[in-house]
């Protein structure tokens, strides 16, 4: 059976939000969902759930911080009245395996969208967020869907990719460019480029010669 929200890091995140939130969000305030994925390298990443309140009624300082009892991260920040508490931790590398797969010079991403919906987006009355996956150097994403309709941005570097309004896990493939390969293709390029300019002097010096003759 597939373990879901990766393994012990979602759950810490998890609990440390249920720990934050002290119910379900109120009348007067607006809570919303954030899922992000920072991959350093096919085995290190950071993974962050982010809780805004635009009252700043649930999502306090006070709460961000108990948050940390769970064994995760926490930053918090307040803009005028609307708040943001991001519970971060890194992830390890089983973990990591679960949702990032790597085979050659491909890989492919799913994230557990659907269990922090299904956990904390219930209860909180949120049936949607946003989730952000950014790869390391040389990843390059070659289709990105949200299954439920949803909006894919895919930025133009092409290693990041943000889905908006997505209501279960979403998932995107793509090729990997190793610099080694990079860095051949331009020896390779060089090399024909003197071989080339030694063609066009050869060349001329013979006609010059033909010339005189």
């Amino acid at each position: 059976m597939k373990r879901r929200i990766i393994g012990s890091l979602g759950a810490i995140a998890l609990t440390g939000a249920l720990a934050l939130s002290a119910g379900t969000a109120s009348a007067d305030s607006t809570i919303s969902l954030e899922e992000e994925y920072n991959f350093s390298s096919a085995t290190k990443m950071t993974y962050t759930l982010r809780l805004s309140d635009s009252s700043g009624t649930v999502v306090t300082k006070e709460a961000c911080e108990k948050a940390q009892s769970a064994g995760a991260n926490t930053v918090f920040k307040q803009v005028n009245s609307s708040t943001t508490c991001a519970i971060f931790k890194d992830g390890g590398s089983d973990d990591i395996a679960k949702i990032l797969k790597v085979s050659d010079d491909t890989f492919t991403f799913e994230s557990q969208s659907r269990s922090v919906l299904t956990g904390l987006g219930s209860r909180m009355g949120i049936e949607n967020m946003k989730v952000i996956a950014t790869f390391p150097k040389g990843y390059r994403i070659e289709s990105a869907v949200v299954p439920d309709g949803g909006d894919t941005q895919i930025a133009p570097t092409g290693d990041s990719v943000t889905w908006i309004n997505a209501s279960t896990d979403v998932h995107t493939e793509g090729k990997i460019y190793s610099s080694s390969s990079s860095s051949t293709k331009w020896i390779l390029l060089l090399i024909l480029g003197v071989v080339v300019i030694g063609g066009i002097g050869a060349f001329v010096v013979m006609s010059n010669r033909k010339k005189k003759a």
